[in-house]
């Protein structure tokens, strides 16, 4: 997948787990529906075995205490924090990729989009 839609997906799972909803005009779900994002498969891969029963026993159901046991898991391994840096390095090889294209003018186009998918 390319650096830009990766960049995307990441930031729109992130904003469906701790994005305020009057700003981001969507209540978040994905916790609740069990659904694989950036976020879950980074626990998965950074989790101790007792955090990952925390992730089998509270991932995919809809009560509240669930969904902030997950929340709380999440905050525990740093995984908003392991986003921003992903985010940076991801914006990053994105602009150093646009770098290469000859045309100045579609240099700056790319720069301009770039610019929005990473400030949103």
């Amino acid at each position: 997948m390319a650096p830009s839609a990766v960049l995307y997906e990441q930031h729109n799972d992130y904003e469906d787990c701790f994005g305020d909803p009057d700003v981001t005009g969507k209540y978040g779900t994905d916790i609740q529906e069990g659904k694989c994002t950036w976020l879950s498969a980074r626990v998965l891969q950074e989790a101790t075995p007792s955090q990952r029963k925390i992730m089998e026993e509270h991932f995919g159901k809809p009560n509240e205490e669930s969904v902030g046991a997950v929340k709380m898991l999440y905050k525990e391994l740093k995984i908003p924090e392991s986003l921003e840096i992903y985010e940076a390095q991801s914006y990053a090889k994105i602009c150093e990729d646009i770098s290469h294209i000859p045309n100045e003018s579609l240099q700056n186009v790319l720069h301009i989009l770039a610019n929005t998918l990473y400030s949103r």
